[in-house]
């Protein structure tokens, strides 16, 4: 999971317009045992995006759809959500979801891991 967020705050440090906010919703079932704050404040400040980061936990996933432009998750019923409201998907593990033509499929490094540049 920080391999995750390090590797999606420091994409959308790179690729997202200045004026657009990141938001990682902590997963519930996650909830309690690990804490992903300290991680996150360490790399809004060494990527620039400490005004662009906003970390929740308990908003409801429609309410946060409704103002996403995209979503990017592992594998999460957030993704179905995010198919539902008609949001661009980035899935970064192995979801049934994730189809050609549905999500997007993105670029891959050598190291395998995605370019997320076009969400």
């Amino acid at each position: 999971m920080r391999d995750y967020i390090n590797e999606v705050m420091y994409s959308f440090s790179r690729k997202a317009p200045k004026e657009s906010y990141l938001v990682i919703k902590h997963h519930p079932m996650d909830r309690g045992h690990r804490l992903y704050r300290p991680l996150i404040k360490r790399l809004s400040k060494e990527y620039g995006l400490s005004e662009r980061v906003i970390y929740v936990h308990d908003l409801p996933m429609p309410e946060l759809l409704r103002h996403a432009k995209a979503v990017v998750t592992i594998n999460s019923t957030a993704g179905i959500s995010a198919l539902i409201h008609n949001k661009p998907l980035k899935v970064m593990g192995n979801a049934l979801y994730d189809i050609k033509g549905l999500t997007y499929q993105g670029i891959c490094t050598s190291s395998g891991r995605p370019i997320l540049n076009r969400i």
